[in-house]
C-alpha cells in the first residue's frame, strides 16, 4: 500500500500493488506513478491541495460514530449474529474457508468464531458448536495443504485454488502472527470442549 501526502501530510493519492513498470497489467509503473504525481504537484498545486483536504474530510466522516451526527454504536448482539450468518452462508462445507478461490487466510474470522464458542462458556448451543467448527476445519484443511509449507513451518500468502493445494509463493509476517494467534486459541478451546465431554460422559 502506498500514500503519497503533501507537506502538511494530507493524502493526497494511494494505491497497492503497482508494478515495478508500465510493462505489466496494463496498469502504470511505480515510477510512472511517481513523475506523474511530481509533474501534476508542479502544474496545480493548489487543485491537489484542494483536493487533499476533500480526501481527509471524507476519510474523517466515514470513521467517525458521534451522537452529533446522529450516528449511535450498532447493537453488539446483532452485529454478531449477521457477522455469525454472513460467514456460515459463505462457508465451503467441502475445504474450509469463507470465499472461492483463491482462498486467503483469513484470522480475524477464525478469531470471532473462537471466540464466539468460547464466550458460550460450553454451552451446546448451534451457534458455538458451529463457529468452533467452521474455524476448526478451515484451519485443519489449510495446515494439511499446499498453502503451508511443510519444510519451513510456514503458511504462504493464499491458496490460487479452492482446495488450499497450490499456494502463491509469498509470506507475509502478519499473516504469520495473527495465524499463530488462531491455531492457539483453536486447540485451547478444542482441549476444553473435549474436557467438558469427558465430564458429560
Amino acid at each position: 500500500m502506498s500514500i503519497w501526502l503533501t507537506p502538511e501530510l494530507k493524502p493526497l493519492f494511494g494505491g497497492t500493488y503497482f508494478p515495478p513498470d508500465d510493462r505489466y497489467y496494463g496498469r502504470p509503473g511505480f515510477k510512472t506513478v511517481l513523475l506523474t504525481l511530481a509533474e501534476q504537484w508542479k502544474a496545480k498545486k493548489t487543485v491537489i491541495e484542494e483536493q487533499s483536504l476533500v480526501i481527509l474530510r471524507t476519510l474523517q466522516e466515514g470513521t467517525s460514530a458521534s451522537e452529533a451526527s446522529g450516528q449511535s454504536l450498532p447493537d453488539l448482539k446483532a452485529c454478531t449474529e449477521t457477522l455469525y450468518y454472513q460467514l456460515e452462508r459463505s462457508c465451503d462445507q467441502e475445504d474450509g474457508g469463507f470465499e472461492k478461490e483463491p482462498k486467503f487466510p483469513q484470522p480475524v474470522n477464525f478469531n470471532f468464531l473462537i471466540r464466539l464458542y468460547a464466550k458460550c462458556k460450553g454451552s451446546f448451543s448451534d451457534m458455538a458448536n458451529s463457529s468452533l467448527e467452521m474455524a476448526t476445519f478451515t484451519l485443519l484443511k489449510m495446515a494439511k495443504g499446499g498453502i503451508f509449507d511443510h519444510i519451513s513451518k510456514e503458511f504462504h500468502r493464499y491458496s490460487t485454488d479452492a482446495i488450499w493445494h497450490v499456494p502463491h509463493f509469498e509470506k507475509m509476517l502478519y499473516d504469520e502472527a495473527q495465524l499463530l494467534f488462531s491455531y492457539a486459541e483453536a486447540y485451547q478451546n478444542l482441549q476444553r470442549l473435549f474436557k467438558i465431554l469427558l465430564n458429560i460422559s
